[in-house]
């Protein structure tokens, strides 16, 4: 009976041993199975590349601090940073990060060290040169926004296109001028120019010039059509006076009588 239990108990101690073993030489099977792929190391739980990982740079567990107005950056296992759009390390102190503003900053316009001359300020990071009296920087533009179509009251303000005409801004306020030949009879900007002065018989030349019954509107002017087909005034062609083909004597011409609408031979 003792024998028996002596035997169990040397079984048991053997096992203990065993798995004792196994437990030590754990870590090196695990390490020896190669988890990450190449160029990568096991941290913690995440396989890593120590020459670019800025929370793992070098070693596991360094991470680069991070910066005023820049990202932090790991370059071959060594920390560093890189500064946002617009600003730059001009004093090279790692300490105060990226702490120039090269889009406002006339020592360092655009670029650390670049200085804009006397009378210049930096402006989106280009030194420009102070406005004439009268005059705005609009972008990098100085525009008088007073007349300026495209910068109207206001910089960034333009003036809407319109039909037949071209929009003009008359003190600061936007408006338009119409084309040759054209008119806004009817007052509604919307349409723009809309009538041609041309050709509209209802507004030859002007806005409400209505030409008499039997003529056209050509050129901005009332006239009749020949039998040939060809536009001529009847209001002051003595060949066809009023009317086609009504010639006036010899020696008479083709009037207004009154300056009213009637035609006479005289």
């Amino acid at each position: 009976m003792f024998n028996k239990r002596s035997n169990v108990l040397r079984r048991l101690m053997l096992l203990f041993s065993i798995l004792s073993l196994l437990f030590l030489l754990w870590p090196f099977i695990a390490y020896s199975q190669e988890p990450c792929p190449t160029g990568q190391t096991l941290c913690g739980t995440a396989c890593v590349n120590l020459v670019t990982d800025s929370r793992n740079c070098g070693r596991c567990g360094t991470a680069c601090p991070t910066v005023a107005n820049g990202a932090a950056v790991c370059i071959q296992g060594l920390c560093g940073f890189n500064c946002s759009q617009g600003w730059a390390n001009c004093d090279q102190n790692r300490a105060n990060g990226c702490e120039t503003n090269i889009v406002t900053d006339s020592r360092n316009c655009g670029r650390c060290g670049n200085v804009c001359p006397s009378g210049a300020t930096c402006r989106n990071g280009i030194c420009q040169q102070a406005c004439p009296t009268g005059q705005t920087l609009c972008g990098a533009t100085c525009v008088n926004l007073v007349t300026d179509s495209r910068n109207c009251g206001r910089c960034g303000t333009a003036c809407p296109t319109v039909a037949n005409g071209a929009a003009v801004c008359i003190q600061g306020l936007c408006g338009f001028n119409c084309s040759l030949g054209w008119a806004n009879c009817d007052q509604n900007r919307a349409n723009g120019c809309e009538t041609n002065v041309s050709a509209d018989s209802r507004n030859c030349g002007a806005c409400g010039r209505v030409c008499v019954a039997g003529l056209v509107c050509k050129n901005e002017t009332c006239v009749g059509a020949s039998a040939t087909g060809t536009r001529i005034n009847l209001q002051v062609e003595h060949k066809s006076c009023g009317r086609c083909g009504a010639d006036c004597a010899a020696g008479q011409t083709c009037i207004y009588v009154n300056g009213a609408c009637v035609l006479s031979c005289q």
